[in-house]
């Protein structure tokens, strides 16, 4: 039985090397041997062309042969070289990798005798025409021995060689035709030759490799009886040498409780002697084992439902006394269909169970400040809203999000913001009790769960939790000052779920921020109203967008000394069917929070560029024009791009731009917006800091960002002639612009006697009402048209 099993095996082997292995060595060997003889084909072969040049070079053009010997020169180079490659580093590549390589020059190759027989050939010399036949014909019908291991490629040499030769001949006319005729049966016979050759070339290969198998098979099937011996013989040392070797406390038992076999792992881990183990009864091994668990009545069972039911297979783990963890499993062996005993073993998964344990910790709790993460705390809040349900009590959701966090990650590190973000979470677990919850919404967010019924105690907690986050900090020698805005909603009040409570916690944690900051505000349902009216306004906006209900008005910027307009400001408008004209207060908002304003900006700049090109091109002065551009549209990748695309589009010099933008947005995100407004800067448009005086603190950004202009707000403007304050701080401002070679442009200028400090102060330009009311594009092109100067005006 054993003998015929071997042979089964050996005719199973036979009939695997007959197929795949068998074709790919046949394939192998002919691509190697047409390599072999590659050399000496590419001899006769360049011989031939030479021949041919000096048979023609009485009779055609220098030029044509020698350009065609270069050509057939350069390939038989390159097909040399690849061959020569070949037998150094055949294992370079593979097999079909090399007969791609060999297929492209033998393609040329027979290309370029190809071009030999029909324009090479001289058309009225027949000597010579007979002279090139003869030498085609031998070219072709002597490759048949180098390129016949492989039909294909001698086909890609014999048909660019001959098919254009015989198209010459049934071009020529006359008997020419019948020579075409004869020139096809050649092909026909010359090719047939090859595939014949070929079949007989592989039958020869497989021939020989079947041959060579079948000694093999021979000699596996003497090696195979040989050593099936040695085999069984080794089978139990190697059993035995690998259950000692395992990680595994093997036992096996019979079904009489005589131990059959145990490895030293086993003693190993239950830290018991072998004399347990050679002892008369099983039973003193169990008590001995049973001494070490800390369950032992549930192990005690398990033995006892093995007992019952020898078929059994078990599966459950064990906790021994010093708290390691065991993976017992006890399986039935069998011999011939029949129950032999059992095979016990036991796996230390100590380590497994921790690394679980942790696992589990990681992926409910935050690793940066360890506190509950969102997954961890909707459950905690689903929890803590099934206790306050059923004890008729309260739970309170505090929604604290960090004051301009991202400020410091950006321009400190987010190394520094990490360390920030884990003391702000250790305040707030000093400041909580240790039954409320604490957790890290993400970001710089962070949520605060309590149950309670007196509701006084929310708005303490609120304070005295903003109070603790505003302590100064103290790192690296420097002291950071952060504050939170927080919304406070309660349950069931203001939602009965977690995803309700987190909303409205949320609309009023930004209601806080809102209204200025290290502040806190109670949830309540005029929040909700406000957002739902927002929304409506959003939907609106795009609609608005959507039907061109939008339009721009112009208000001059006049030149204080010459009184000439100089530019103008770019004011958008909106139109509403139902409410009239709407100003920007009420829109511009809800556009910046719904990312309207990208799309809103875009307009307002393609139409700005459109109309200030239009009125150079009725032929009046150019002025700049000015645009308010929102910290979202500079937060864009793109911003730069689409500035330029408005530019080219409008045909307008970026000279004439000029964007406004209030210090606190440039400031927002630094470095990715100094890079924005250097591109600007490099594409020539004109940069203007808006409400100047009314923003970022620090004025070292003046030194850093590359701005043409300082807009000084109109709230100093208002009481500069009456407020010493404001005179001050406008003549600090246009003191301070000049030394950094900035133009000044005061805005919100409605009487003398603004224009009057302001011009004795030295301020570069001026807008408002004073001068004129934004007006139409009509009607300022009439202003334009009428060559406007205020001082002339004014004399007059």
């Amino acid at each position: 039985m054993e003998l015929n099993s071997l042979k089964h095996s050996a005719i199973l082997s036979r009939e695997h090397i007959d197929k795949a292995p068998l074709r790919s060595k046949i394939f192998d060997e002919l691509v190697d041997m047409i390599y072999r003889h590659n050399l000496f084909a590419i001899t006769t072969q360049l011989v031939a062309s030479l021949g041919l040049v000096i048979g023609l070079w009485q009779i055609n053009s220098h030029q044509l042969i020698i350009t065609w010997f270069i050509y057939m020169l350069a390939v038989y180079s390159s097909w040399c070289a690849i061959t020569l490659y070949y037998r150094r580093q055949s294992t370079a590549f593979r097999q079909h990798n090399w007969l791609i390589l060999l297929s492209i020059f033998i393609f040329l190759a027979g290309t370029g005798w190809g071009f030999a027989g029909s324009v090479l050939i001289p058309i009225n010399n027949l000597i010579h025409q007979t002279f090139v036949i003869i030498l085609i014909v031998a070219i072709t019908s002597g490759s048949i021995a180098f390129f016949s291991p492989m039909i294909f490629i001698y086909a890609l040499f014999l048909f660019p060689a001959l098919i254009p030769f015989d198209i010459w001949l049934f071009a020529q006319g006359d008997i020419y035709i019948l020579l075409g005729i004869c020139g096809l049966i050649y092909m026909l016979i010359i090719f047939s030759s090859c595939y014949y050759l070929n079949r007989f070339l592989v039958d020869t290969l497989k021939l020989r490799y079947k041959n060579m198998s079948l000694d093999t098979l021979n000699q596996l099937l003497e090696t195979r009886i040989n050593n099936r011996t040695d085999e069984l013989e080794k089978s139990l040392a190697l059993t035995k040498s690998t259950l000692e070797s395992t990680a595994d406390g093997i036992l096996v038992l019979d079904l009489n409780g005589n131990v059959e076999y145990y490895n030293q792992k086993f003693l190993d881990m239950w830290q018991v002697s072998d004399l347990f183990i050679t002892s008369p009864t099983l039973q003193t091994l169990i008590d001995e084992l049973v001494i070490k668990i800390k369950q032992p009545e549930e192990f005690r069972a398990t033995l006892e439902e093995i007992n019952n039911n020898p078929a059994h297979e078990n599966f459950n783990e064990i906790v021994v006394s010093d708290n390691k963890v065991f993976e017992w499993y006890s399986k039935p062996h069998w011999v011939r269909n029949l129950i032999a005993g059992h095979a016990w073993s036991f796996r230390d998964i100590t380590i497994r169970k921790q690394m679980e344990r942790q696992l589990v910790y990681q992926a409910n709790h935050d690793l940066l400040t360890g506190l509950p993460n969102r997954t961890l705390l909707y459950d905690r809040i689903n929890y803590s809203i099934a206790y306050a349900r059923r004890y008729q009590t309260q739970l309170f959701l505090l929604f604290l999000d960090l004051d301009n966090f991202k400020l410091i990650n950006d321009n400190l590190g987010h190394n520094v913001g990490d360390v920030l973000l884990q003391e702000i979470a250790h305040r707030l677990k000093d400041n909580t009790r240790e039954s409320d919850t604490v957790s890290r919404f993400g970001g710089d967010e962070f949520i605060v769960l309590l149950i309670t019924n007196r509701y006084g105690d929310i708005t303490k907690l609120s304070q005295k939790i903003l109070d603790a986050i505003a302590k100064p900090i103290q790192l690296h020698d420097q002291e950071f000052i952060v504050t939170a805005s927080m919304g406070v909603c309660v349950y069931p009040n203001d939602g009965e779920n977690a995803e309700t409570l987190l909303k409205n916690a949320d609309m009023a944690m930004y209601l806080a921020k809102n209204q200025g900051r290290n502040n806190f505000k109670l949830y309540d349902e005029t929040m909700k109203k406000r957002t739902e009216k927002s929304l409506e306004i959003q939907i609106e906006l795009r609609n608005a967008l959507a039907r061109n209900e939008f339009f721009l008005l112009y208000q001059p910027t006049i030149n204080l000394k010459t009184g000439e307009i100089t530019g103008a400001e770019a004011l958008v408008r909106w139109k509403h069917p139902q409410k009239g004209v709407i100003q920007p207060l009420h829109f511009i908002p809800a556009a910046e929070e719904s990312r309207i304003i990208v799309l809103l900006g875009e307009w307002v700049l393609r139409n700005a560029c459109l109309q200030n090109k239009i009125w150079q091109n009725m032929g009046y002065k150019p002025i700049k024009l000015a645009i308010n551009v929102s910290g979202i549209q500079l937060m864009r990748d793109n911003f730069a791009d689409f500035v330029r695309l408005a530019l080219n589009d409008s045909q307008l010099n970026p000279e004439y731009i000029e964007l406004e933008l209030t210090e606190s947005i440039i400031m927002n995100d630094k470095k990715q917006n100094l890079r924005t407004l250097e591109r600007l800067k490099d594409m020539g448009v004109y940069l203007t800091i808006d409400d100047f005086g009314t923003g970022y603190s620090s004025l070292n950004y003046l030194r850093e960002f590359p701005v043409n202009k300082l807009k000084i707000d109109q709230s100093f403007v208002r009481d500069c002639y009456t407020s010493s304050n404001d005179a001050s701080i406008i003549t600090a401002i246009i003191a301070m612009g000049h030394g950094l070679k900035l133009r000044v442009l005061a805005e919100g200028i409605e009487t003398i006697d603004q224009l009057n400090f302001l011009k004795q102060t030295g301020c570069d330009e001026g807008q408002g009402f004073f001068f004129d009311q934004p007006m139409s594009a009509k009607a300022f092109t009439k202003l334009l048209e009428s060559d406007f100067n205020y001082n002339k005006t004014n004399k007059n």
